[in-house]
């Protein structure tokens, strides 16, 4: 049966138009999955490009503020390091530490006589005030100079060499309280012939100097031509003088120790029988027919108090004028008494 042409070509007609439709859309899909050229680079938006100006300053400051925390982080820790090995090498090492003691601080009378000069009024009897001056225990001041026997001693196994004596004062003006006034007999006595170094407390910074006992001089410094090294088992005592004529001071001393190996240390003289180590210009008027005048209140021996002036001005017995023991006398009228 002969085919029917008119059909087939109705079908031929309606494929190729559905073909071409089919390629038509193959061919826009395909150029809307196409990638960009490779030339053609994404442009950035407007804050994308605002961010970009605020991250490179912000790497330049982080750089070196990580490096500075990384450069103090390394110290801190060298410095801890060091500070261990400085702990093990005390208790372990080679560097032995300067360990020094002061054993006994005595206050000692530098010449003769028994003279003490006191703040104020002192509410005690005449024998509680020669006890008291005798041993030095009491409140009184000694004048003019004073001298302190310091015993050091090394407890450890490095010697310890003084380099230097420091005296810290604080002084005001001289005292005018009570005197006890026993001035040396003869040549006295003194113990001028065993101090070391002296300190001029009338200067404002007082080195440690040479002391001459014959003339009662100080000069030159006197670690410039003296070592003083203290060894273990071996004591070591210093007789400091401190000397004033114009002031009442309350003073320390401070020692500086070196050892052998760059060791250092200080220390600190103590006061003496919880007292502060002091003394004060007298202002006995040495010349004078009276010469207690500056004082309140004064005491003498009973041998040169005298028949009159005695006390509030009642007279004495003889048996007071001859004996040692402390009597008051009115500092405005006493005058030295000669027995005839």
């Amino acid at each position: 049966m002969p085919r029917r042409d008119s059909n087939w070509n109705a079908y031929r007609a309606r494929a190729a138009a559905h073909g071409r439709r089919s390629r038509r859309r193959q061919i826009d899909t395909a150029a809307l999955r196409r990638p960009a050229p490779q030339d053609a680079e994404p442009q950035p938006t407007p804050r994308q490009t605002a961010l970009s100006w605020v991250k490179k300053p912000l790497i330049w400051i982080l750089i070196p503020v990580g490096t500075g925390v990384t450069v103090a982080l390394t110290a801190v820790g060298t410095d801890l390091g060091n500070s261990a090995i400085a702990q093990v090498k005390s208790l372990f090492g080679d560097d032995h530490p300067l360990v020094v003691n002061v054993s006994s601080v005595t206050t000692m009378r530098v010449t003769g006589g028994g003279t003490v000069i006191f703040p104020g009024p002192v509410p005690r009897t005449p024998q509680q005030l020669a006890s008291d001056v005798n041993s030095l225990n009491g409140p009184g001041v000694l004048p003019d100079a004073v001298a302190t026997q310091v015993k050091l001693t090394n407890a450890g196994d490095a010697t310890a060499y003084i380099t230097d004596i420091t005296l810290h004062k604080t002084c005001t003006a001289p005292l005018t309280g009570t005197i006890v006034y026993d001035p040396p007999q003869g040549n006295g006595g003194g113990s001028t012939d065993v101090v070391d170094i002296g300190f001029d407390l009338d200067s404002p910074h007082p080195p440690p100097q040479n002391f001459n006992p014959d003339s009662l001089q100080l000069s030159g410094n006197y670690f410039l031509g003296h070592t003083v090294a203290i060894v273990k088992g071996a004591p070591q005592t210093l007789v400091l003088l401190a000397k004033t004529s114009r002031h009442y001071c309350r003073y320390s001393y401070e020692i500086t120790l070196d050892g052998e190996k760059d060791q250092t240390a200080t220390k600190t003289v103590p006061s003496t029988k919880g007292r502060s180590l002091q003394v004060t210009a007298n202002l006995i008027g040495d010349h004078s027919p009276r010469p207690l005048t500056a004082y309140q209140r004064a005491y003498v021996p009973g041998y040169q108090a005298g028949p009159i002036n005695v006390g509030t001005g009642a007279g004495t017995s003889a048996n007071a004028s001859s004996s040692n023991s402390l009597v008051q006398v009115n500092p405005k009228k006493w005058k030295p008494y000669t027995a005839r």
